[in-house]
């Protein structure tokens, strides 16, 4: 008796702070200050989740930026899907492996992407 009531106890509380904690991560977010949404722009995306460390890694990612916004070869949704796979090969340091992927399949589509 007194162990159920101890363990209706224990599932009572996880309950009240458990729906408290959802309270606190679903509350509103701030809008800019100038009223307008902000949209991340791609170049800030691939340098922040590749993190680029060195000049030359953000040129290489300038080269793609360019490439993609003249829909000559890749579309945003490409890019960050190879960012997510470079990802998946290495969290620490992804780009090496976001770099090879970029260069491999702008051989084959016969666009000129150098690597670094």
């Amino acid at each position: 008796m007194v162990r159920r009531m101890f363990s209706l106890a224990v599932l009572a509380t996880l309950l009240v702070t458990s729906s408290g904690l959802a309270q606190q991560q679903t509350g509103r977010r701030r809008p800019p200050p100038n009223g307008l949404p902000t949209q991340t722009s791609l170049k800030d995306i691939l340098v922040r989740e590749l993190r680029v460390r060195f000049v030359k890694e953000e040129v290489f990612i300038n080269n793609v930026v360019q490439l993609t916004e003249q829909q000559r070869a890749f579309t945003p949704q490409f890019v960050l899907a190879i960012t997510r796979n470079a990802q998946r090969r290495n969290i620490i340091y992804p780009f090496p492996y976001f770099q090879a992927m970029m260069v491999r399949i702008a051989e084959v589509k016969g666009v000129n992407l150098q690597p670094l």
